[in-house]
């Protein structure tokens, strides 16, 4: 989860736990779709 807190600059923590949720989803909707 470092990377995360190095794009936040200012933005409240849970912000980068949202985003790696929405990359979550979205490799999860990749997975479904290509196999």
């Amino acid at each position: 989860m470092g990377i995360f807190y190095y794009f936040q600059c200012g933005y409240p923590v849970f912000h980068g736990y949202f985003y790696a949720y929405l990359i979550f989803l979205s490799a999860k909707h990749n997975m479904f779709k290509y196999n």
